[in-house]
């Protein structure tokens, strides 16, 4: 009986200290040297926030992944560079750090792979040297399938240390949201579907707060104000199912293509891409209201304290 009423303690403690958030703020682009009049996409941000990953036009055209740097959290967002030996002919693309930040994963169909789109991994040894990044290799076919497999994010457990990947694949027809976790040998269990964030509409890019409490995606299904939406999911605890996915709202969402979400390693701050024409984008627009070439965009919300019980 001690037993459970400790358990039962420990787990009220962890529920009621989970944050809780203000609104999400309007977005505006990145400020700085990321956005330009070409396509760009797909960013994380590292645990300090002082490096951005994220797929923008690469030499040849084809879409890369390059990694830019500001100095402090309020400072503009410098020159943007191009990530050597991860980059190829092919489209590069959801770049995503393990959470040891030793480990580099992200979509491609580059040769190699086992389907249209692929995930990769790649590994550095110097965690501060963001260039340094080894020859990429498939995570085989416990991942990924002859279809599209994309949109990475992994989460560790911090009760348990147990790491899982969660990703995109349309290897159902519709793309759905899967899950994985990571074996002691940096292997992956073969993947599945997580049905409670599932529709039979297209539900991708999946992004989770570092407590695992929360998850954001993108989605077209029913409700939508656009072409694609932001939605979020939420949990009571890590080993709860995900609760129906709602949408984020106007606030943040267009009559355009919005996706792509990654949150920073706080929670406070959201950071996606949009067709829509929001404030400080530079993406060439085809009309006054939009669609436009994609842009980096982020939105950010303050923590709100909750007494315990």
């Amino acid at each position: 009986m001690a037993t459970r009423i400790a358990s039962g303690l420990v787990l009220c403690l962890a529920l009621t200290s989970s944050p809780q958030y203000t609104d999400w703020s309007a977005p505006t682009a990145l400020e700085g040297l990321v956005n330009t009049t070409g396509q760009e996409g797909a960013p994380f941000l590292t645990k300090d926030g002082l490096t951005l990953y994220y797929a923008g036009p690469g030499p040849d055209g084809s879409s890369d992944l390059l990694v830019s740097h500001r100095a402090t959290i309020e400072s503009p967002w410098g020159a943007p560079l191009v990530i050597p030996t991860v980059n190829s002919a092919a489209n590069e693309t959801n770049p995503q750090l393990s959470p040891d930040e030793h480990w580099l994963y992200f979509t491609t169909n580059m040769p190699g792979g086992l389907g249209s789109q692929d995930i990769w991994v790649s590994h550095r040894h110097d965690r501060r040297d963001d260039l340094g990044w080894e020859a990429p290799v498939n995570l085989g076919s416990n991942v990924n399938s002859p279809s599209n497999d994309i949109a990475p994010t992994l989460f560790e457990d911090p009760a348990t240390g147990v790491v899982t990947m969660y990703f995109a694949s349309d290897r159902a027809g519709s793309a759905d949201i899967y899950s994985t976790t990571m074996r002691s040998d940096r292997t992956f269990t073969p993947a599945v579907p997580v049905p409670e964030l599932n529709s039979s509409f297209n539900d991708q890019g999946p992004a989770v707060r570092r407590d695992g409490l929360e998850m954001f995606l993108a989605s077209n299904r029913p409700g939508t104000i656009g072409q694609t939406d932001l939605m979020v999911s939420t949990r009571a605890s890590t080993a709860d199912p995900w609760s129906t996915p709602v949408f984020l709202g106007p606030v943040l969402n267009t009559p355009f293509a919005d996706q792509a979400p990654a949150l920073s390693f706080d929670g406070s701050t959201l950071f996606y891409i949009s067709t829509g024409k929001l404030p400080g984008g530079t993406g060439p627009c085809s009309g006054p209201s939009g669609p436009c070439v994609s842009d980096i965009y982020f939105a950010t919300r303050g923590k709100v304290k909750t007494a315990n019980h």
